[in-house]
């Protein structure tokens, strides 16, 4: 009996086999197009040879600058190794499972210790993230901050990049305290931002958020550090989920001041939610129902006097008119 040789003619046949460990700890935080890339690339590193940048590109539907970037953050997670040759790039593919073990191995349960930081501060990319930092906060940072935001890039797939416009974006809000930093970071990551790009879009919706919470409060005559979170969550569902414009919101609160002379949210709140109800969108949808309220709440009440303290008649003017008119004709005549 003759030798047999095996060949997949197709190779769309075949299996690309992903790693369990990419899957559960790798892929959740990475960016959905970073993962397209990673998995393209390890089929091709298995059925294919070299490509064209732009061949990825085309076929993924990304732009070559994106591809690059995806590589970039795969081998700042250790997965794949990248040596740039003069017109090319070549792709290492790491073992998952290999690179979790000689991170366990040897760092153990301390991954932020000291000596891991100085590690990784090794890294140019790093290191200029660590400056650029201390230089944003005009402060030294400390281990505690140095290990939050490598965990972030460990954890929540920010590259260095992400994390700089992070703090840019809390010192623009003049909050730099570092529990607050933390807190916008866990917000980001629940936002699915992993890219500049991703964080840019991100940043550019907030700012008009905030904008218009500031003309607000500035109407209230609060101070932005004076917003507290029932506060911001009453203002997410006048602007956000009820989509009342600028006006709507300021005459309402303008009707809350000139009624109670004070900065009352849930009394504003009381207000836009008739309005809500009643489906009132704009000004004028308002203008007929203050009307009639006017209307029905002014009463007219004569001061006690002397000539007023006793029951009055009423009188109809036409008829007193045509007395008096009768009466000065009968005057006339008779002179």
């Amino acid at each position: 009996m003759g030798d047999y040789t095996f060949k997949i003619c197709n190779k769309s046949f075949g299996v690309t086999p992903i790693s369990n460990l990419f899957i559960d700890k790798y892929m959740p935080s990475a960016d959905g197009n970073f993962v397209k890339v990673y998995i393209a690339g390890l089929f091709e590193s298995l059925y294919g040879s070299g490509i064209k940048g732009e061949y990825l590109s085309k076929k993924l539907g990304l732009l070559e600058s994106d591809i690059i970037k995806a590589w970039e953050y795969w081998e700042s997670k250790g997965l794949v190794k990248i040596t740039k040759l003069e017109n090319s790039m070549s792709i290492q593919f790491i073992n998952p499972s290999q690179t979790a073990l000689e991170y366990e191995n040897e760092f153990g349960e301390d991954r932020y210790s000291p000596d891991f930081i100085a590690k990784r501060m090794g890294d140019a990319k790093l290191k200029s993230m660590h400056d650029t930092i201390q230089e944003l906060l005009g402060r030294i940072i400390s281990p505690k901050e140095v290990s939050m935001y490598l965990s972030w890039i460990d954890d929540y797939g920010f590259s260095p990049e992400v994390i700089i416009l992070l703090v840019e974006y809390c010192k623009s809000r003049n909050k730099m305290d570092f529990r607050y930093i933390e807190k916008v970071a866990m917000g980001w990551h629940d936002s699915k931002i992993a890219t500049v790009d991703d964080a840019q879009k991100y940043i550019a919706q907030h700012e008009k958020k905030y904008n218009d919470y500031r003309v607000v409060l500035d109407f209230l005559g609060l101070k932005e550090n004076d917003l507290m979170k029932p506060q911001e969550e009453f203002l997410d569902k006048w602007f956000g989920t009820w989509k009342f414009s600028m006006d709507m919101v300021l005459e309402a609160c303008k009707i809350c001041s000139l009624r109670i002379n004070e900065p009352n949210f849930n009394y504003i709140d009381g207000i836009l939610s008739n309005w809500h109800k009643s489906g009132y969108k704009t000004l004028k949808d308002i203008e007929p129902q203050d009307s009639k309220k006017k209307t029905k709440n002014i009463k007219f009440k004569a001061p006690v006097t002397t000539f007023n303290s006793y029951d009055q008649r009423t009188y109809d003017i036409k008829d007193l008119e045509k007395k008096l008119l009768g009466r000065g004709g009968e005057e006339e005549d008779e002179r």
